[in-house]
């Protein structure tokens, strides 16, 4: 089975375990029908080759990260298919703001990796089309994270622009808005953070 189908193929735990215990079978070797003698934990085998492991990659990690990435893409690209899934199920909202309850498992999966991927990228004010509030563009993360929303929850940052200039700076101190600058002639971008 090739392993980009783990992206849009449900596949069990049950069934991923079946797999890797029929890969390390075949690793390990057998004799007469049994298998021989296991001497290193699976997980260890998965481990990356720098951190002492083989290099062999778990199966349940590379559905995870296959979906991270038809995610990432949602995020950063306008192919069809994006424009599809926003269409159906994204709307208007935010992506963090979208339920779960509805919609295929390939979508529910590629919603099971929001977190993942949401805190480990962080969005570049150019055009002001980011949500004020769910996107990570602050140097203290999502403002959703640490300020209790009172107004609208879909606030743009160039919106967020407006109501500086609409409601003075005072009133959005005490928002939590500290500093809204807005390059306008640029696009949107999103950027992958380094792990430390």
């Amino acid at each position: 089975m090739p392993v980009h189908l783990l992206s849009v193929v449900h596949a069990l735990k049950a069934v991923l375990s079946k797999i890797c215990n029929l890969i390390s079978n075949f690793f390990w070797g057998s004799s007469g029908g049994k298998s021989k003698h296991k001497w290193i934990n699976w997980q260890w085998v998965c481990k990356p080759v720098r951190e002492g492991g083989m290099g062999l990659r778990c199966l349940e990690e590379v559905q995870i990260s296959l979906l991270m990435k038809f995610f990432w893409n949602l995020l950063t690209s306008n192919s069809l298919w994006v424009q599809y899934f926003k269409a159906k199920y994204v709307k208007h909202m935010h992506i963090s703001l979208v339920g779960q309850q509805r919609g295929t498992w390939f979508w529910k999966g590629i919603l099971h990796c929001l977190p993942r991927v949401l805190s480990n990228s962080k969005w570049q004010i150019q055009d002001g089309k980011l949500f004020f509030w769910h996107d990570n563009w602050s140097s203290i993360g999502p403002l959703v994270d640490t300020i209790l929303i009172a107004g609208s929850p879909n606030l743009q940052v160039k919106s967020a622009k407006f109501m500086a200039l609409l409601f003075g700076l005072r009133h959005c101190r005490e928002l939590g808005i500290r500093k809204v600058e807005v390059e306008m002639d640029s696009l949107l971008v999103v950027c992958w953070l380094q792990q430390k």
